[in-house]
């Protein structure tokens, strides 16, 4: 009488890597080395050093500045700065268009290349 080859019974069979790891993680995890450590607290100091002679700021933003380069007396920043003040406006107005732009895109959820549409079928391609 002939053994079938699945009545052959195998040698016993490795354990899978997992359970393995599981049980190495598991004994790696109760070892501890050294004595456990206690962090010293810093010494906070009761008075700065570097506090004597300062005194407290006294802000005063909502002060006109008004033309604030003319203490200097410089003919170069009384023509320089007119026109940098036209520049901010150039600037600040590019900003505003560039914000107005991004906000219609967040209102209608897509951009200028988002879509892909077939005219004859009715259904979009989305990328």
């Amino acid at each position: 009488m002939r053994r079938s080859v699945c009545s052959v019974r195998r040698a016993s069979a490795p354990l899978p890597a997992w359970i393995l790891g599981l049980s190495l993680g598991l004994a790696l995890t109760a070892c501890t080395i050294g004595p456990e450590y206690l962090r010293e607290p810093a010494p906070v100091p009761v008075e700065y050093k570097e506090t004597k002679g300062w005194k407290v700021a006294n802000p005063s933003d909502d002060i006109a500045r008004g033309d604030w380069w003319k203490v200097y007396r410089d003919h170069g920043l009384d023509t320089l700065l007119p026109q940098v003040e036209i520049s901010n406006q150039t600037v600040a107005a590019a900003a505003a268009a560039y914000e107005q732009a991004r906000s219609y895109i967040g209102m209608t959820g897509t951009w200028a290349g988002g879509a892909i549409r077939s005219a004859g079928r009715g259904h979009q391609l989305r990328e």
